[in-house]
């Protein structure tokens, strides 16, 4: 794991479970405030790619989703 991937990895550990909500079918209900507020730190280049790289291609969509307009 790169330093990157380090510090990132260790916000997310702090964030209180579950950081989200999801429907049956996977779709994202809702999302914990802290979690969404780490997620929308500015990212780019290579600390967005970190980003994707810990939190694996679903979990990466399920964010993505979560941070889209109209989201709780």
């Amino acid at each position: 794991m790169n330093p990157i991937q380090a510090v990132i990895q260790a916000a997310l550990d702090s964030i209180q479970q579950p950081a989200l909500a999801a429907d049956p079918q996977g779709r994202v209900l809702a999302g914990n405030a802290a979690a969404r507020a780490l997620l929308q730190a500015p990212a780019a280049g290579a600390l967005d790619a970190a980003w994707q790289q810990c939190l694996g291609p679903t979990g990466w969509q399920q964010w993505q989703a979560a941070l889209a307009p109209g989201q709780p």
